[in-house]
């Protein structure tokens, strides 16, 4: 059962202004014990939002409305002050002494005052805490044991109490992990010791303080495996209430170290021209219902994450490298979505079918793209259920890998040309096309960093890109007309204050761009082709990223500027997305196969909305979480050549320095301008370049120079150079 936002704050109006307890609550609106966690959640999130208030102890009650409060997220800083973030006025400037026991991210509520003319907060309660660890150094002060926390936006010190983890000597310098308990009169914070990870260059160390710091789980509780210990392989049973597509040559493509395949393709050409695309997903909804704690957890999650050197799965990996992954040769149950193309990759007719398949062979996206090129692909990246043991027994009658090469040869031909249709219609549309670099990380049997490299843009990849797109759009289409309330991917248009200003930066390099008001897609393409030879065409495509709005999930039907779709929603990874696993309920209900369960966790309204939002932060927290570990990671493998000197490219300006790209080293490490010693350098107006104000000289964005290492801080994450010219 889920419970809405409407249902709580009408229990609350007719209790008054009583306070009332959690259980108290629950127990009133029906919910299990179980789902007491996502109340608490609802009713913190009320409470932020002004709607509830705190009571004294675990108790909660309606809001009495005060103009003198603000509610919002805590922006911390290297300089210990802070500001509160919020989304529909002014940022609120905090003093570190006023922020009592809240830290970068938390969720506070605060108090209004005017000191010397400005309007400062003073945090009184910390509504939702942003992390439940904090990650830093153990440090010996010679009076007791402190934690210095990593990540430097936090600006205290936790100075721990006496707990039953206690450091020794030996242990000064090493990562730990401690929660805040509460501040001391003089305003230091006052932790708990939790773990002591470790000595920092251990392997897999700093990566778990990493996980700490953005508050990803280490495992899953013993519940939510439990929960599906009883899932199984198909049966003959479920095979036959679904549709037969065993027949159908599919196949996986997929990165060549992946463990979980939840999608696989086929290709028919049809008789009168043109082709059916069939783009088969692994049904995770089969197996995961919404009452259970896996599907509890999973919501939680929101979405897996991919660290340089792991996975934090959504899922179990029972589900997500088992019974849901398409492995070649044995039967697996999907979701598919069954398109028609003319001859000119016009869409035509479509439908969305459970059923079921046997995928023949795995390929890697290397394999594809050697057999898209007319090569061989090396044995190793790619897979048949002669060459990978499941566990299980192949399915009667498939093939080997010398039958199979000619046939998935041909196959992958015409998905190449059907691929290449549908990428030129979608960019005639206006989509747009900005690439940005991704890396990988090389480790030593021992877990240490031995290369990063850049990944190569493959066709392979293009072309599976565009047939999730094509089913995104299918499944959307077809859930809006039978006006099912599925959660949208929308993209805004970019907002005026964010193209003005890189209208203006590109005017100071020389770029005239004229854009209309509101900017187009069709300004952004012609800035595109522009830019396209240009040198630094790499950094300006970072800057064209920054003016445009962030796609997120909404409740309410929107456009996706960057890809020109109308209508839009993610299908195509439900092991690993849940606003996926959503949609793939609602399919269900579609077909007529939900479940008791499944029909009532249908959403809509304010429950749906705060799907979209939790399922939107959630987004972002991983993207952040990746980013960081793999600036961990160049960090890492950066630390022993300090010294070194390599060519790079001014790629942003900033007030305190400029960041150089290193391509030789695949990183970015800043210049400070008190490392610049032979002038005092100053950035003009726009951040285009950087003058000395003695001497004249410029250094402009995109220029190449000359740079030294000079410091690497793993636990910072920051990487100093210097010029080397």
């Amino acid at each position: 059962m889920t419970v809405s936002e409407k249902e709580v704050l009408e229990y609350f109006r007719r209790a008054g202004a009583r306070p009332i307890r959690y259980r108290e609550l629950a127990q009133s609106l029906g919910l299990s014990r179980r789902e007491l966690r996502s109340l608490k959640k609802l009713v913190r999130r009320l409470r932020a939002e002004g709607k509830l208030e705190r009571a004294p102890g675990t108790r909660a009650r309606t809001a009495g409305r005060g103009s003198l409060e603000v509610v919002g997220r805590l922006q911390g800083t290297r300089r210990a002050f802070g500001f509160i973030l919020r989304d529909d006025a002014d940022d609120v400037y905090v003093r570190q002494e006023a922020m009592g026991e809240a830290v970068h991210g938390d969720l506070v509520r605060a108090r209004l005052q005017r000191y010397r003319g400005r309007l400062e907060a003073i945090v009184e309660e910390v509504v939702e805490r942003a992390r439940t660890r904090i990650a830093g150094t153990l440090q010996f002060t010679g009076m007791h044991w402190a934690l210095v926390p990593d990540d430097d936006r936090i600006g205290r010190d936790i100075h721990l109490a006496a707990s039953a983890i206690q450091p020794s000597d030996t242990q000064e310098g090493h990562k730990a992990l401690a929660r805040i308990v509460g501040v001391h009169r003089d305003g230091a914070l006052q932790g708990e010791l939790e773990t002591i990870l470790g000595a920092a260059d251990a392997p897999g160390v700093r990566t778990a303080a990493l996980m700490a710091e953005f508050d990803l789980p280490e495992a899953f509780e013993d519940d939510v495996l439990a929960s599906i210990d009883a899932v199984r392989t198909p049966t003959a049973a479920d095979l036959s209430a679904r549709e037969d597509l065993s027949d159908l040559l599919t196949f996986t493509i997929d990165p060549y170290d992946a463990r979980d395949h939840d999608d696989a393709v086929s290709i028919v050409r049809l008789p009168e021209g043109g082709f059916e695309l069939g783009v088969h997903i692994a049904d995770v909804a089969h197996y995961v219902q919404p009452d259970s704690p896996a599907n509890e957890e999973g919501e939680e999650r929101a979405t897996s994450v991919y660290l340089a050197d792991r996975v934090v799965p959504m899922l179990p990996e029972a589900l997500s490298n088992h019974v849901c992954s398409l492995r070649p040769g044995v039967p697996r149950l999907v979701q598919s979505a069954l398109m028609r193309f003319d001859a000119h990759g016009v869409p035509g007719t479509w439908r969305l079918t459970a059923g079921w398949i046997v995928s023949r062979v795995k390929l890697s996206y290397e394999a594809a793209e050697a057999l898209l090129n007319g090569d061989e692909p090396l044995p190793e990246h790619w897979a048949t259920s002669s060459s990978e043991a499941s566990g299980e027994p192949p399915w009667p009658g498939i093939v080997g890998w010398d039958e199979l090469h000619d046939p998935v040869r041909r196959a992958l031909a015409d998905m190449r040309h059907l691929a290449n249709q549908l990428r030129t219609q979608r960019m005639e549309r206006g989509s747009l096309d900005i690439e940005t670099p991704e890396y990988k990380v090389k480790h030593d049997a021992r877990g240490r960093v031995v290369d990063i490299d850049q990944r190569a843009a493959l066709e392979s990849y293009s072309l599976i890109e565009e047939f999730m797109l094509a089913a995104n759009r299918a499944v959307a289409r077809s859930l809006d007309e039978q006006r099912l309330q599925l959660l949208w991917r929308v993209h805004g248009e970019p907002q005026f204050h964010n193209v003005e200003e890189l209208r203006l930066f590109l005017k100071k390099l020389g770029l005239v761009w004229v854009p209309s008001n509101p900017a187009s897609n069709a300004d952004y393409q012609t800035l595109l082709r522009s830019i396209e030879r240009r040198p630094e065409r790499r950094y300006l495509m970072y800057r064209v990223l920054r003016s445009l709005q962030k796609a997120e999930y909404s409740r309410r039907h929107g456009a996706h500027f960057g890809l020109a779709f109308k209508k839009y929603t993610h299908f195509t990874s439900p092991i690993r997305r849940y606003p996926d696993l959503y949609n793939h309920r609602l399919v269900r209900v579609l077909l007529g196969r939900a479940s008791d369960a499944e029909k009532n966790d249908v959403r809509t309204g304010s429950a749906l909305t705060s799907l979209a939002r939790h399922t939107s932060e959630r987004e972002v927290l991983a993207a952040d979480a990746e980013r960081a570990s793999l600036k961990l990671k160049v960090c890492e493998f950066l630390a022993p050549r300090v010294g070194d000197e390599a060519r790079g490219f001014v790629s942003a300006i900033t007030d305190f320095g400029m960041f150089v790209d290193v391509p030789a080293w695949n990183a970015e490490g800043l210049v400070h301008y008190d490392r610049m010693t032979d002038d005092e350098y100053q950035p003009d107006k726009y951040r285009t370049l950087v003058r000395g104000t003695v001497s004249g000289r410029r250094i402009r964005f995109g220029q190449q120079l000359s740079v030294r290492l000079v410091r690497v801080d793993p636990d910072r994450r920051q990487i100093d150079l210097c010029l080397a010219d």
